[in-house]
């Protein structure tokens, strides 16, 4: 075994160190996505994908041009899914994109070539401490069900991330505010009462009201338009992205040397 040193690269992450803290950072992995795309001198895309944009699967029923070397198309998206560890306003279109990995359309190229263009303009950019999205194991009968599920799923990530800060030194006495754009859901939380809309709820989604109670959480109602997590779900016009971008505290920074 050999003593390398403080880390700086491993695995396509950068790692310094400031006065400020520590930095992880993919800066140079996604230098290396550019490069290879041969899109350094590229014009800067404002976002990953275009307004209004469908993407459709390769069938008999269209006249759509195959990509004549899918293994090109199939390096990219995979080194695309591991930039959007760091980078959340990348998985929605990744999402999409990585779902024709068996037959992508030339159209399918030209949208993930959008994508590294919009890195060329936003390749060091620092994002979240810690982000997720993911499609609920069950079907909700409602959207109130449904974003009553998703705070308890929430409520137990804060729950850990709470100890792990205490752990570090980091203790937090107030209630963490969590925000939902449901005031229904909301309402079920703070209110012990059951309904027709609500009988469908299961005993173990009821773990934000409980929190509610310990005040371990305080719930925040937020407007449709001040969604952070569309980001994550849907294309979106410019000025919106950018917006969304900004409340989320994703910025360009330079990395301590």
């Amino acid at each position: 075994m050999k003593d390398l040193g403080k880390l700086k690269y491993f695995l396509g992450l950068e790692v310094a160190r400031g006065p400020d803290g520590i930095f992880v950072s993919q800066h140079k992995y996604a230098l290396d996505i550019i490069t290879e795309c041969s899109l350094l001198g590229a014009k800067p895309s404002p976002t990953p994908t275009e307004l209004n944009r469908k993407l459709v699967m390769a069938d008999k029923t269209n006249s759509h041009t195959l990509l004549t070397d899918p293994s090109k198309y199939r390096r990219l998206i995979g080194r695309l899914i591991y930039l959007t560890f760091t980078r959340p306003d990348l998985s929605y279109i990744i999402r999409i994109l990585s779902q024709f990995m068996q037959k992508p359309l030339e159209e399918h190229w030209l949208a993930a070539l959008r994508v590294v263009r919009y890195l060329k303009g936003t390749s060091d950019q620092d994002s979240l401490v810690f982000w997720k999205t993911k499609k609920q194991r069950t079907v909700s009968r409602s959207s109130a069900e449904a974003e009553y599920k998703a705070m308890a799923d929430t409520t137990c990530e804060l729950k850990w991330l709470k100890r792990l800060l205490g752990m570090l030194g980091f203790a937090q006495n107030v209630p963490i505010q969590m925000h939902c754009e449901s005031k229904l859901a909301i309402h079920i939380d703070t209110n012990h009462v059951f309904h027709e809309r609500t009988k469908h709820v299961e005993n173990d989604c009821h773990t934000t009201r409980d929190a509610v109670k310990a005040k371990l959480l305080s719930l925040e109602h937020i407007s449709t338009k001040e969604q952070p997590a569309d980001l994550l779900t849907k294309a979106l016009p410019t000025p919106t992205f950018q917006y969304l971008m900004f409340k989320l505290g994703i910025r360009n920074t330079s990395l301590p040397t």
